[in-house]
């Protein structure tokens, strides 16, 4: 018999990890879909890593992640994790290989994703520069030189025609 469940969720964390060799506290309880380990904690089922890091450092500010250094989801050592935006996740991602677009090595058109070929978005997701400048290209001998105007931002103002007046606005017009 494993006896009664503490009510206090630090002393239910501790309880539910299990220390391995290269530093990480894996979570030997629920675990989601994607591995990420799950806490009771405040009435409601947590992702663990965020349960840990509430409990070792406080609350989490705005919608920020809690991202892990080591990319072991199961993983609860507060030492191992870091706060981050949705981009600085992404970033994380790619600059370790964990991206599933990183792992590709040419582009939709078939060009090589080479240091010289590929432009890397602060979004964190990278472009062929060949099909860049082919869509550029393409862009350019459709429009010509500069893009069509926008006919609802083209406004221009017309005089009254009787002449300004002071405090008398003069009536606006669409031009095409």
């Amino acid at each position: 018999m494993r006896g009664p469940i503490p009510s206090d969720p630090r002393t239910r964390f501790y309880r539910s990890i299990e220390l391995s060799v290269d530093g990480c506290w894996n979570w030997k309880l629920s675990k989601g879909k994607r591995g990420y380990a799950q806490f009771w904690m405040a009435g409601a089922i947590r992702i663990a890593s965020r349960a840990s890091w509430e409990l070792h450092y406080g609350e989490i500010p705005g919608e920020l992640f809690v991202c892990h250094h080591c990319d072991n989801p199961a993983c609860v050592n507060p030492e191992h994790l870091f706060l981050g935006t949705p981009s600085d996740n992404i970033r994380d991602c790619v600059r370790k290989g964990r991206q599933r677009q990183v792992r590709k090595q040419f582009c939709p058109s078939g060009h090589p994703y080479s240091d010289e070929n590929t432009y890397l978005a602060s979004s964190g997701s990278r472009h062929c520069r060949e099909c860049i400048k082919k869509r550029n290209s393409e862009w350019r001998k459709y429009y010509g030189r500069y893009a069509p105007r926008n006919k609802t931002n083209s406004v221009r103002r017309i005089a009254n025609c009787q002449g300004q007046q002071e405090g008398v606005e003069g009536t606006h017009e669409v031009v095409g």
